[in-house]
């Protein structure tokens, strides 16, 4: 594998590319233990984000993990009632509820509630063991439903991986939590930095960990739960079975259904055309997959000069589904983008295209959709058309209920925000999230 520094630097470019790009050994099991499951409860203290300008997702034993080792150390400290918090990731269920990933500035993530719009977050933390002195601890989450929420707490530096990694699961709102039997990460040498987690339904889910990088490489770990998040099976890796995925950057892994799903990615230049894998048999296997040409540049995936890539895919079914592509000219000062939306109804056997203002794809349903960046467009046709409802000054993670009703976790350098609008994205308003008493 490669150094610490060396996976840093590759591993922060290559964020830094797809941020800039969207502006406009065998696969093991742990064996399944006797003991029942623990069941620990949550920290129980909410936080919330710091004010920023505004503006107008092979079968396996059933049986439940053993008690976590750690669960009796001391764990991450509750966020301060009454306090600031930042919310670095929101997913609303309802008008009134929902979840966050939330901090204090700095401060390690935590797990949080609100029941009263993203004005007030209760901490429902897992009993996650503290971090050492002066090391950072993110968290990637799944929202499933209200109740049912895994979440997986990493350092986000490359650093050895010296505990085992667990996910924890939560069946009753964060009230409750449960371990995971350890992830197998064996021949790992200082870097474990998961990039994906998500559910098809309460039992199957995947992670996606990125473990190293050289060479215009980005090399992958991809786990599979198929009971709920208790044992996760190594399916693909680097060194025994690696997918035929491992060459150039990962942007994103979505899954359609138990079966079903897709990897895009970009080569940032080194090769002609757009990457892109599906699988069809739960992530076991992997192909490649050759999008037509835009038909107005049909040159465009032949061209050595263009840097073209395949970002955010957003599936309604495993038949209906959307992918964002963009093409960066190599060889224009200032360099020209060109972005195109593509969609399949047949599973991804044939593919539309159209031009498309760029930034992160979110449909609500097959027809009615967003391109988020610093410029907000909204569809009501299913991409054919795009409307610029505002511009904003911040970047954001977003979460719509309808075509009106959304809320974001909004950041600028080191700023955060939580923002609601009533209006589809139109205007945002700035609300004032803190930490509720348990």
């Amino acid at each position: 594998m490669i150094t610490r520094k060396l996976f840093a630097f590759v591993f922060i470019l290559g964020l830094m590319i797809v941020a800039c790009r969207q502006e406009a050994p065998a696969a093991s099991t742990s064996a399944p233990p006797t003991s029942p499951p623990q069941v620990i409860p949550s920290n129980a203290t909410p936080a919330e984000p710091l004010p920023v300008a505004s503006e107008t997702p092979a079968p396996t034993a059933t049986l439940a993990p053993s008690p976590s080792p750690t669960a009796a150390a001391p764990g991450l400290s509750p966020l301060p009632v009454g306090a600031e918090i930042a919310i670095h990731q929101v997913r609303m269920f309802d008008p009134s509820f929902g979840w966050a990933v939330a901090g204090i500035q700095a401060a390690a993530d935590h797990l949080a509630i609100t029941t009263d719009e993203g004005n007030t977050w209760y901490d429902r933390t897992p009993p996650e063991p503290a971090p050492a002195a002066g090391e950072a601890v993110k968290v990637i989450a799944a929202f499933y439903d209200p109740q049912t929420v895994w979440a997986l707490f990493y350092n986000p530096e490359p650093a050895p991986v010296v505990e085992l990694p667990r996910l924890w699961r939560t069946q009753d709102g964060g009230r409750t939590w449960q371990a995971s039997q350890p992830l197998d990460s064996s021949g790992f040498v200082d870097t474990f930095i998961p990039s994906d987690l998500q559910f098809v339904d309460a039992q199957t889910g995947w992670l996606l960990v990125h473990v190293g990088v050289g060479m215009n490489h980005d090399y992958v770990v991809l786990y599979k739960t198929v009971d709920g998040g208790q044992i996760w099976q190594r399916i693909i890796d680097p060194t025994s079975n690696d997918g035929g995925i491992q060459s150039c950057y990962k942007t994103a892994l979505l899954f359609t259904d138990a079966q079903n799903g897709w990897l895009t990615g970009d080569c940032n230049g080194v090769a002609a055309g757009v990457l892109l894998y599906r699988t069809r048999d739960g992530g076991q296997t992997w192909e490649y997959v050759s999008l037509p040409p835009p038909p107005e540049n049909p040159g465009q995936f032949e061209d050595f000069t263009m840097a073209c890539g395949s970002y955010s895919p957003d599936f309604q079914d495993a038949q209906n589904g959307k992918i964002a592509v963009q093409c960066i000219n190599m060889e224009t000062d200032p360099r020209q983008i060109d972005y195109y939306l593509y969609q399949t109804g047949d599973g991804g056997e044939s593919w539309t295209s159209n031009l498309y203002p760029g930034g992160r794809l979110l449909f609500l349903d097959d027809q009615i959709g967003w391109s988020l960046d610093r410029e907000i467009y909204q569809t009501q046709d299913g991409g054919a058309a795009w409307l610029r409802i505002s511009t904003v000054s911040w970047d954001a993670q977003f979460s719509f209920l309808d075509d009106q009703l959304g809320w974001a976790a909004a950041y600028s350098e080191d700023q955060y925000a939580l923002v609601k609008t009533i209006n589809g994205g139109r205007n945002w308003e700035l609300l004032n999230p803190r930490a509720g008493t348990p």
